[in-house]
């Protein structure tokens, strides 16, 4: 019954459902799954995700991007993120931890260098956290509506964002939740 990373609560998508909490006894299992399933599905449409995530030593190569999606940019300035950096508790460069704020500085999305990031292959590693503390808002409502068509008790219409009714074929996702997820992708933090 766990969800997990979900964008979501249980108690969203029962009230989202709007069935009584006696009614989900028996499908609070189902529901959950249905979150995290909603959740992998915005999390591939977009090519990010909205959870933290923490990285411990994470070896990053100026030639390819890091298993958690950090790369370093051409000009070897800077470490870039598809998500915002949460926390960075330390950066080793040959070796050498570097300080935050002389060596580096850290932005909303990338760590800057005042010089160059090396060129030697895994010589940088990189401890922190990066994603999101709670998912958007508007990612919520999606992985709602998403989460809503995956159980199939919804009813035949949806909530739009700008609160307007839009009727659907019942467990299909609506136009407006894969034009938000294109926009998502596109959009660079």
């Amino acid at each position: 019954m766990a969800i997990i990373n979900g964008y979501c609560t249980l108690a969203q998508l029962q009230e989202k459902l709007a069935r009584g909490d006696d009614q989900f006894d028996d499908k609070l299992a189902f529901l959950a799954d249905c979150i995290t399933r909603a959740s992998r599905i915005i999390d591939r449409i977009t090519d990010k995700f909205y959870y933290s995530k923490p990285l411990t030593a994470e070896k990053l190569d100026v030639y390819a991007d890091s298993i958690s999606g950090l790369w370093i940019t051409s000009d070897r300035k800077s470490i870039k993120a598809r998500v915002p950096f949460l926390l960075v508790t330390s950066i080793v460069e040959d070796s050498v931890t570097l300080v935050e704020n002389t060596d580096y500085y850290v932005y909303e999305c990338f760590v800057e260098n005042e010089g160059a990031w090396t060129t030697e292959r895994k010589s940088i590693v990189f401890t922190g956290t990066i994603g999101y503390s709670e998912s958007p808002p508007h990612i919520m409502e999606t992985c709602l509506t998403i989460a809503e068509v995956l159980s199939g008790l919804g009813i035949r219409t949806v909530t739009a964002p700008d609160g307007n009714l839009i009727e659907v074929v019942k467990n299909s996702i609506p136009q407006w939740v894969t034009d938000e997820l294109a926009r998502e992708r596109n959009y660079r933090v």
